[in-house]
């Protein structure tokens, strides 16, 4: 196994991505699958992830359905969302 770490930094702090990961949890005890799916959409898609989407379903329907880009926008350019 590698000891190789990314220097990436998301844009979203690990304080926030637990304060949502608690907001989730209690919307799926509470039976509200549709706010727990926008709340996990607030996090920012993981790179890899979000090449792959784009590739599969296009930048405009990824927007549409709300997705968090921050990262991918810091990590490859504004341009990144028009190409």
């Amino acid at each position: 196994m590698s000891n190789f770490k990314s220097s990436f930094v998301s844009t979203m702090s690990d304080e926030r991505r637990k304060e949502i990961a608690k907001q989730v949890i209690a919307a799926m005890r509470a039976g509200d699958e549709e706010l727990a799916t926008r709340l996990t959409r607030q996090v920012p898609l993981p790179l890899p992830m979000a090449r792959v989407l784009k590739a599969d379903w296009g930048i405009e329907m990824l927007k549409d359905a709300g997705f968090n880009l921050d990262d991918a926008v810091k990590a490859y350019g504004r341009e990144w969302l028009e190409a």
